[in-house]
């Protein structure tokens, strides 16, 4: 199992640089494209494969961005300096709690209770 992670690491990070500096930018696309382009691909590998944490995916394929200058800090990071961002990660923190404690569960017990127990009240 952690032979097949470690594989497909190595194939998302090499696909990405042959994408970002070996093949040449099609009309209209800059090279700052191509770097972008190669880091999705590669952060899309990671993410099929769960190579790392998704989370530390997606902040690598932000500073990435910037370690190779395709865009500024600001850019790479302007989701982050929205309050709909916050929000959201709150969202997900509170769904996660109430999963962990099993507290949806009994919530969907309780609700299975005021229904007959046959095919038509499920």
């Amino acid at each position: 199992m952690k032979h097949t992670k470690l594989i497909s690491g190595i194939i998302g990070i090499i696909l990405g640089v042959i994408i970002a500096f070996f093949i040449p930018a099609p009309v209209g696309l800059s090279h700052a494209g191509m770097v972008v382009l190669a880091s999705l691909v590669t952060a899309n590998i990671f993410w099929i494969f769960n190579v790392i944490p998704s989370f530390v995916t997606g902040l690598l394929m932000l500073s990435s961005w910037i370690i190779l200058r395709a865009v500024d800090f600001p850019t790479a990071f302007n989701i982050f300096s929205s309050t709909t961002m916050w929000i959201i990660i709150g969202g997900l923190g509170l769904g996660a709690a109430a999963t962990k404690s099993g507290l949806i569960n009994r919530i969907a017990l309780n609700i299975m209770k005021l229904f007959p127990a046959n095919f038509s009240g499920q």
